[in-house]
Parts: C-alpha cells; structure tokens; sequence
C-alpha cells in the first residue's frame, strides 16, 4: 500500500493559528498512550496530550479548513482529538489503529523550532522491515492529512535543537464532498 499524504500550509485562518500558538505553552498536558500496532521493534509511543472536546469551536473551524483545503469534512470524530507534545528523541514507527474504515488523521504543527528535524516521518514496509520514506519537516500552520489505516509514521526530533514539538491531531471518520 502506497502512501495517501496531502499537506497544506497556512491551514488554520492567521488569527485562530495565533491564538493558539500564543497560549499552547499554557495547556495542561498529561501522558497519553495511544492504542497502535507495535510491530517491527517499536517501543511504546507515549506522547503528551490535551484533549480538545469534540464540541469545541475549533473543531468546527479544523471541519471547515478540512472542506476547503482537502476536500473532506468530519463526519464523526474517532478515539482522538488533542493537543501534542512530543519530546522523545528516538523514532518511535507506529501505525495507529483505525476505528472507522477509510479513517483519516489530521496533524497541525503549531509550535517548535523551524527544523527540518522536528518533522514526521513516513514509513513503508519492506519484508519484515520499516524504512523511512517520506519526513514532511515541520512548518508552523502545516497540517498533514494521511491515512489511519495501515500508515507507519514517527515524530523525528532526533536530529533538532527543540526540545518539544506542538500539535495538534484529529482522528475523524470522512465525509467525503
């Protein structure tokens, strides 16, 4: 299976995006360990998250930049809709487990140093191994819209002088225009 990855850049309209920049910092972040497939090696993924409810107008706002830049809405929203920290420093390949079928995720880059390093990276199975693939680098206001099911994928910071990325990510069941 091929990867399915769309990004735009100057996703969120400016004074949404600066809001939230502006006050990320601020949230109450706990560990949250999501449930993935661990194959090919890979340690837990423990990331740090915020949950944003479902209700909240900005997920009205995610909805309506979804229709205009990608062509899909929220039907439902899955298991997942929360703000990210990621520290770790070791690639950490994990394919989240799908809820919906033709489940989509969101990631929005919100905060960190301008790295190429504090990107993400994709990866293809090759026999019994992950190799790296795609690293889409991280941009403030960048959101990367990919396929749940089956796409292998890591936060990479390995390489980078922040020490945190900020994100945001929305699980959510299509619907399709």
């Amino acid at each position: 299976m091929g990867l399915n990855l769309q990004i735009c850049d100057n996703f969120l309209p400016q004074d949404t995006f600066d809001q939230i920049y502006q006050n990320i910092e601020t949230f109450s972040f706990s560990a949250f360990d999501i449930v993935q497939k661990k194959d090919y090696g890979a340690t837990d993924h423990v990331f740090y998250s915020s949950k944003i409810d479902p209700k909240d107008p900005l997920v009205s706002i995610i909805d309506s930049c979804l229709r205009k830049n990608f062509k899909c809405g929220i039907k439902r929203i899955a298991n997942t809709c929360a703000w990210t920290m990621v520290s770790t420093r070791e690639p950490t390949p994990h394919s989240d487990v799908e809820l919906f079928k033709g489940e989509k995720h969101l990631l929005i880059y919100i905060k960190a140093k301008r790295d190429i390093n504090c990107g993400t990276g994709f990866y293809i199975k090759e026999k019994d191994n992950l190799i790296l693939n795609t690293h889409i680098g991280f941009l403030e206001n960048r959101a990367v819209l990919f396929d749940a099911k089956d796409c292998w994928h890591s936060p990479l910071l390995w390489n980078s002088d922040s020490l945190r990325r900020y994100s945001a990510i929305v699980w959510f069941e299509p619907e399709d225009l």
